[in-house]
């Protein structure tokens, strides 16, 4: 990536953040998702769930393609520079930039790889709805002129998530597994 030095994690002390930094952050999360769609093909117990997680992974390193093109437009249409945003990130949007799906990358792979089908499964619904739900958070520090491509990622994410709810429903049943449902037993008290 020779055209911006990159950093490891966003600056984010100041709750300043640049528009580059997001793009790449998005790119990260979807290379995560790539290494446990990847794993999940080796560890698939069906042909139907290895032709899935195929399907899912050529969508996860588009995605990862698309964020870093769109880092380096943000990039080059400041003039090389990477300026700040305009407003400043809320602290819990500064922490999601830091934070991963999974502590690590091996984690996602190793984890994919040592799952059942349903609870590969279950993860990926879970994956697919949690990165568009931050992808729409991140969308209002995106440059303008590229908030309609990570509308159209959004959308994707969406897509990719009904697509997995109907894999569920059609293998599995509609129920969703004990493992999808942390909190379903969790009473609040006094």
């Amino acid at each position: 990536m020779g055209w911006w030095k990159r950093k490891k994690e966003p600056d984010t002390a100041d709750g300043q953040i640049s528009a580059v930094a997001v793009l790449q952050r998005c790119a990260d999360l979807e290379a995560d998702g790539l290494a446990f769609y990847k794993s999940m093909i080796d560890g698939a117990q069906t042909e139907w769930m290895r032709k899935l997680a195929k399907t899912m992974a050529r969508a996860e390193k588009r995605h990862y393609a698309r964020f870093l093109r769109y880092a380096e437009e943000a990039w080059r249409q400041n003039g090389g520079s990477d300026t700040h945003l305009p407003e400043l990130m809320p602290p819990e949007l500064q922490r999601l930039l830091s934070e991963r799906v999974f502590s690590t990358r091996a984690l996602a792979e190793h984890a994919a790889s040592n799952m059942t089908d349903r609870e590969a499964l279950e993860t990926a619904i879970r994956h697919e709805t949690n990165l568009a739900l931050l992808f729409s958070q991140f969308r209002q520090y995106v440059p303008r002129g590229q908030r309609k491509y990570i509308d159209r990622v959004i959308r994707e994410e969406h897509q990719h998530e009904a697509k997995l709810v109907s894999f569920r429903q059609k293998y599995f049943g509609s129920e969703q597994s004990d493992a999808s449902k942390p909190f379903d037993n969790v009473r609040a008290t006094d």
